[in-house]
């Protein structure tokens, strides 16, 4: 990825980290800051791996932006319950909670929260917009470099 690819999927991170924090805020009251803290180098991942498969016909663009809206929603709630997992709580006294446990409940209400709302038939043609302009402003529409 060039460094203007970079910059430009870590600023599209903050902004659908800013988007899921407007979202998620009344589901996850505590622990959505741990998703949002993540979402740069989610959307650094994501423009990654979007960049690395190379799309160039309209088809795979869209289903390649599918699978990194998916990537990417599965790691805020990864984040979002590794946040959950590291935080104390007083009323558990010196129990311990699973963190395996909390972490794919975390994953799992992030995945219900964004199927069952219908926002995942909202935020695709977000996504597969998103990689365009950042291909367009690049001037290498997800060309792989050697």
């Amino acid at each position: 990825m060039r460094k203007k690819s970079i910059v430009l999927s870590l600023a599209s991170g903050i902004g659908w980290g800013t988007l899921a924090w407007s979202l998620g805020r009344l589901a996850f009251p505590l622990t959505i800051w741990a998703g949002v803290a993540m979402s740069p180098l989610i959307g650094l991942l994501s423009g990654w791996v979007y960049h690395w498969a190379g799309c160039r016909s309209w088809s795979r663009q869209a289903a390649m932006s599918l699978v990194t809206l998916s990537l990417a929603i599965t790691l805020f709630g990864v984040a979002v319950g590794v946040g959950d997992a590291v935080r104390p709580l007083p009323e558990l006294g010196s129990s311990t909670r699973n963190a395996w446990a909390v972490i794919c409940q975390a994953v799992l209400g992030v995945w219900w929260g964004m199927t069952a709302t219908g926002w995942l038939f909202l935020l695709w043609p977000a996504s597969f917009a998103n990689h365009r302009l950042v291909g367009r402003w690049t001037k290498g529409l997800s060309v792989r470099e050697s």
